[in-house]
């Protein structure tokens, strides 16, 4: 049931203002007599208000003056065709919010096409349904009235922005449903200030009651889509990767963090991340939404002004990338508001891929005699072991290294040195000649102490850990520097 908000009146101006009981879009509804409505025009504002919109009345015959001001308030204008024929279409040509127009005789005004025809019909054929307006129907013939009625279509010289998206059954010169959006050109020159809409039914002693299911929904989704282009939403994409040096074969998880900043609500949002050449689609999980690996696309749906919407990819590196730099991007694709701030729509995150780091751990006499395999070694004897990492690519950060000594041997206490100043071997695996090298740095180094005190090495008696970094005990970072040789030495006692 209507509300009467209130009413104001000039000479040739009268406003009547229903609402119902849920927040929407504003429509600005052009009648004939806001007073005394006719019988088919009421049909038209009880269903409009039925969906949610506030629904304004404006007389025809107001002003300029009174048209520009009732549209600062509204966010789309509508036009039954129980208008007169008269060129109210002059006063909305240059308007920045929505029109969604039934009366034919305002076609050339509003900018559609230069004349218009009839043909008797109940069905239209959808000839475009990637639209918001006929996304919900199946391409082909569409019954959008319970009985034959005269549907108007354009004629002679169409707009050049006019998009159709359904035309007369088997007649594609007919355009019954047409479009023209923001920036689009007119007809008789200009460009659309918002967003346009000719429906396709209006012409005289059109029957309201004969639109059936479909053709109301015709009605509801064109009110929505311009009245969508008057709202504004600033979405911003965040694209971050946990492991920006991965290596080959690695799970890495990629994250896109979409936000509304406001301040309306953004409809129909469609976000692109294509998965570039060289990572291997896994698994996704979304917050809201879908995402296809395929295609690249997350529909997304309505993203409110509250908490981010989020994205998150995990790939495997590809065998060969080692040495290259994969970059993923994430834009914004599709939203119905107007974006004011675009420039935040896209976001990239790049990866380098690095060779696989090997730990090495190896055995000398204090003396840096290398003890190889099958060797002797009589107990109390004291022995060096040498754990180092052949870096030969970028620095690597936050590592964690954790060794724990067998029985047989006993830590002696206040021994474990670190140095990573010797650079990388020749290739992956070093010689032993490069391993003496590499223990003779390490060997003149200042040893570490045992306890936990803020350097990146600790010794646990308890555990009989060594442990380098902070993943198992409260150690520094571990930082490796590249192409360089990091090492640890330290002496045990065979019991």
């Amino acid at each position: 049931m209507h509300r009467s908000l209130g009413r104001t009146s000039t000479p040739a101006f009268l406003l009547w203002l229903y609402a119902s009981n849920v927040a929407a879009q504003d429509v600005l509804f052009v009648v004939q007599d806001p007073v005394s409505l006719s019988s088919q025009d009421s049909l038209r504002t009880t269903l409009i208000d039925s969906w949610g919109f506030v629904v304004t009345l404006i007389d025809d015959d107001a002003s300029q003056a009174a048209f520009d001001s009732a549209a600062a308030l509204n966010d789309v204008a509508y036009a039954s065709e129980e208008t007169p024929d008269i060129p109210f279409g002059t006063k909305l040509r240059g308007t920045s919010i929505g029109l969604v127009i039934e009366q034919k005789q305002s076609f050339d005004d509003i900018g559609f096409a230069s004349n218009f025809r009839s043909d008797g019909d109940t069905s239209i054929e959808i000839v475009d349904n990637t639209h918001y307006i006929t996304q919900p129907f199946a391409l082909g013939s569409l019954t959008i009235l319970s009985g034959s009625n005269s549907l108007p279509y354009l004629y002679n010289t169409n707009a050049g922005g006019l998009v159709t998206l359904a035309h007369r059954p088997a007649e594609p010169s007919k355009e019954y449903l047409a479009v023209i959006d923001v920036g689009g050109a007119l007809f008789g020159g200009g460009t659309a200030a918002g967003r346009r809409v000719k429906l396709p039914w209006g012409n005289n002693f059109f029957d309201f009651a004969d639109l059936n299911g479909s053709g109301e929904l015709i009605l509801r989704r064109s009110l929505e889509w311009a009245s969508s282009a008057s709202q504004s939403a600033d979405l911003e994409v965040a694209k971050t990767v946990d492991d920006d040096t991965p290596s080959e074969g690695d799970t890495i998880t990629y994250t896109v963090a979409l936000t509304n900043n406001g301040p309306d609500s953004a409809t129909n949002v469609d976000v692109t991340d294509a998965l570039p050449a060289g990572v291997t689609y896994l698994s996704d999980t979304v917050t809201q939404g879908s995402y296809n690996s395929g295609t690249g696309i997350w529909t997304v749906g309505t993203v409110a002004t509250t908490a981010p919407d989020t994205l998150t990819i995990d790939v495997t590196v590809d065998a060969g990338t080692a040495g290259s730099t994969i970059i993923n991007t994430a834009s914004v694709a599709a939203i119905d508001q107007t974006d004011p701030n675009p420039g935040n729509d896209s976001d990239a995150t790049n990866i380098t891929v690095v060779p696989r780091l090997f730990l090495v751990k190896t055995a000398f006499l204090p003396d840096g005699t290398p003890i190889t395999s099958g060797d002797t070694v009589r107990r109390g004897q004291d022995l060096k072991y040498l754990i180092y990492i052949n870096n030969t690519s970028l620095a690597r950060t936050d590592l964690s290294i954790q060794d724990t000594l067998d029985v047989t041997f006993g830590y002696q206490a206040g021994t474990i040195k670190m140095d990573n100043s010797i650079a990388n071997c020749a290739a992956d695996t070093c010689t032993e000649a490069e391993e003496s090298s590499i223990f003779n740095a390490v060997d003149a180094a200042v040893a570490s102490t045992d306890a936990v005190d803020g350097d990146e090495v600790s010794y646990s008696s308890g555990s009989r850990t060594i442990d380098v970094g902070n993943e198992s005990a409260a150690n520094a970072q571990l930082d490796i520097a590249a192409n360089r040789v990091w090492a640890i030495l330290f002496t045990v006692k065979m019991q």
